[in-house]
């Protein structure tokens, strides 16, 4: 099949296109045609700019590729980074075209302890909103932040 083990997976009602992580690969179906094609987007070498990113601020850390969302215009990558105090997001049109990576500061400040134990766990829309949720990596707690608006990034 198209999607096959999927990692994450969304959907947005407005754009009806469903998209799946699967490891480093991020998959793009349209939903309003049996005959479109699927765009595949390999997420490889994105994941390696933002791994030299992070080690650039010191943060030796493992990087994998976490989760997908969408609106009814882009695509949003996370990345699940441990020991790091912000969110990196790489955002793509539909046709998987890369439009930005971001980075944008969690808010640690709010956190119940000020250490470096947190990752984003997943991203995803709410009521129009992009969303992510950090846990922590030690204990399992969860807090949910809003991101940046999606139409600022």
């Amino acid at each position: 099949g198209v999607i096959g083990a999927a990692g994450d997976i969304s959907y947005n009602e407005d754009s009806k296109r469903v998209l799946t992580l699967s490891q480093n690969t991020l998959t793009i179906v349209d939903t309003t045609s049996q005959y479109a094609e699927p765009v595949v987007v390999d997420l490889t070498a994105e994941l390696a700019a933002v791994k030299a990113q992070y080690a650039k601020n010191d943060v030796m850390a493992k990087v994998t590729v976490g989760s997908v969302a969408n609106d009814e215009k882009y695509v949003y990558v996370s990345y699940k980074v441990e020991g790091a105090t912000d969110i990196a997001l790489t955002v793509y049109d539909y046709n998987g075209n890369k439009v930005n990576t971001a980075y944008f500061a969690a808010a640690i400040d709010e956190m119940p302890t000020k250490d470096k134990t947190y990752q984003v766990s997943s991203v995803f829309m709410q009521d129009g909103k992009l969303m992510a949720l950090v846990t922590n990596t030690v204990n399992g707690t969860g807090y949910i932040f809003a991101i940046k608006s999606p139409a600022a990034i």
